[in-house]
């Protein structure tokens, strides 16, 4: 065997070594333009419109040069901030740490790497234009939320405004634009048609009344000042500061006042001081070397991970700027966020909302610029590019707005021809328009309008051989027509049927739909479309339901054997295979 010199052999290691360095150094040195960023930009967009539930346009269309600019300049700046204002500067460390939870928590591993594929496995590119935007996202509006710098004349304010409260300077019982009336009424039915007795609908003078299960009457009461005319304390929440007094109890319910001194938004905050932080320097800090981390569920080092948590447990460590809890509200899947907004929180009504991203395992708040009114029990629909919010009882709002999720934006919808002002109506999407129906405001409504989003129209639908008035109901799209079934008649609580009307959109006429064999008649029940037919599950406390095949105008009976228990108010969904059922309200409550 030949041997080696080991002049040879010394040579050999220090060139080695040489190489390493000299690599070492380039990788160091690597440069990250703003052109490269948007470049990175793009290539993430275009993962996620891929998987967007019905893209119609062409990217270039829905995801437009100066959007991609705009979301590279936004992560930019709140990295600058977070030095600038909470001195936060963002590190390597943070970056690594960041990519390794989203890695580890991701719902969606197999997008995750694709995300890696299109920035072509670079740990440069992953940690700075993927995981820098989530992360400085999160930690800026974090360090606001809870600023006390930023949000001290608001805590001045309710200090002030409950020091009048507690003293009788502020009578509870007076008019003041910081509070809210609120009437809390235990029910034990849960009956949908208690929510809602005609004259107690919310107006702008009078309470907002909320008929609670036993157990949520008792959770919200316990929120509440023990005596009547006591002061509660203030409370900071995420968006405003809170004080509750009670004005009146009886056995079943309590009226209280509550009063809100709202913190700066964010939204508000931001445009005021991004100007400050603009166009500054942002120091690449990301590794340059190294394996990115393998997304759970993918094969990693040989062994086969999980993305899914353990069989029947739930999840709840997102990270981010969550909702504050709320009831009453509106939830849309695009394909790649799951869409929040509205609904009641605190006994208020909310114009916010959240989004979810299962890849990243993180919430992030919606704009509130331009967003529409405060409201609850509202409709949303998701047309392939925007969620449409329109209606609902915050004041029987005839307005609703257009969100667009890719650049964060709201558009408002035309009021010009639209439907009354409503809620508990229903909302689907035909695949070029929205049709809204039913629902009510004093007393249950047979109307309903087509709105079309491309020339910001509403036009009314048919009243001839429309289904009864009613609201509590559902509502499917087949793909040609929508089906409405079941609900509430005007003619008092408990009157539900179990009727309902098939809509033709094209031609703009009604088609009754058959009784024979249909399911006994109820509201708050849940509908889902399977490709051919309607199933009808639950509500008004029933164990049972119905499918409905249209093509032959015709009801079967669902099997009720291991049925869950009887319920209403709940939820169900279509997987393409089976309907899942959860949740509700028992007649106990």
């Amino acid at each position: 065997m030949q041997r080696t010199s080991p002049r040879v052999s010394l040579a050999s290691a220090f060139l080695c070594i040489l190489l390493q360095v000299s690599a070492t150094a380039a990788q160091a040195s690597r440069s990250l333009t703003f052109e490269d960023r948007v470049a990175a930009q793009e290539s993430i967009e275009r993962v996620y419109y891929a998987h967007q539930i019905g893209a119609t346009q062409p990217f270039e269309q829905a995801m437009p040069r100066q959007v991609l600019e705009r979301k590279v300049r936004t992560y930019l700046e709140q990295s600058v901030a977070l030095e600038e204002f909470w001195r936060t500067p963002v590190t390597s460390d943070m970056l690594r740490a960041e990519l390794a939870r989203m890695a580890a928590s991701t719902r969606l591993p197999d997008r995750l790497e694709e995300i890696y594929r299109a920035l072509r496995h670079d740990p440069l590119l992953v940690e700075e234009c993927y995981a820098r935007p989530v992360l400085v996202d999160r930690l800026a509006r974090n360090f606001f939320a809870h600023d006390p710098l930023i949000h001290a004349e608001a805590r001045r304010e309710a200090g002030s405004l409950r020091e009048l409260l507690s003293t009788g300077a502020l009578d509870p019982r007076s008019q003041d634009p910081r509070r809210t009336l609120v009437e809390l009424v235990r029910s034990e039915s849960g009956d949908l048609a208690a929510r809602s007795t005609p004259g107690l609908a919310p107006s702008p003078d009078g309470p907002q009344r909320e008929v609670l299960s036993p157990g949520d009457f008792t959770r919200w009461r316990a929120r509440a000042p023990k005596r009547q005319g006591e002061i509660g304390p203030m409370v900071e929440e995420q968006t405003a500061f809170r004080l509750w007094t009670v004005l009146d109890e009886g056995e079943d319910r309590v009226a209280l006042a509550m009063y809100a001194v709202p913190k700066r938004s964010w939204d508000g905050w931001w445009a005021e001081v991004r100007g400050r932080v603009a166009g500054r320097p942002v120091e690449i800090v990301a590794s340059t070397t190294g394996a990115l981390p393998a997304p759970a569920g993918t094969q990693a080092e040989g062994a086969l991970e999980s993305a899914c948590i353990a069989d029947d447990t739930w999840d709840n460590g997102a990270l981010g700027d969550l909702p504050e809890p709320r009831t009453d509200h509106t939830a849309i899947w695009t394909g790649n966020l799951l869409l929040v907004w509205g609904g009641m929180g605190g006994a208020v009504f909310l114009d916010s909302g959240g989004r979810y991203d299962p890849l990243t395992d993180t919430w992030t708040s919606t704009s509130t610029v331009n967003a529409p009114s405060a409201r609850a029990r509202h409709s949303a629909i998701w047309t392939g590019s925007a969620m449409l919010v329109w209606g609902g009882d915050g004041n029987l709002d005839t307005t609703g707005g257009r969100y667009d999720p890719a650049s964060d934006t709201w558009t408002q919808i035309s009021t010009a021809n639209a439907p009354s002002g409503r809620y508990d109506h229903t909302a689907v999407w035909t695949g070029s328009a929205m049709v809204v129906w039913g629902g009510r405001n004093s007393f249950p409504l047979d109307t309903g309008a087509t709105y079309d989003p491309v020339g910001d129209t509403w036009t009314p639908t048919s009243l001839v051989g429309a289904p009864s008035a009613r609201a509590f109901h559902t509502a499917v799209w087949t793909g040609t027509r929508m089906i409405v079934w079941g609900g509430t008649e005007p003619t008092g609580p408990g009157s539900a049927v179990n009727t309902g009307g098939s809509y033709d959109p094209a031609t703009d006429l009604w088609t009754p739909t058959s009784t024979v064999n249909a399911p006994t008649a109820r509201q708050g029940h849940a509908a889902v479309w399977t490709g051919d037919r309607m199933v009808v599950w639950g509500g008004s406390t029933a164990p049972t339901g119905g499918q409905y095949d249209p093509v032959a105008d015709a009801w079967m009976p669902t099997s009720t054997v291991d049925a869950p228990s009887p319920r209403s108010q709940h939820t169900a969904v279509w997987t393409g295979s089976r309907m899942v059922v959860w949740g509700g309200g028992e007649g106990t409550g």
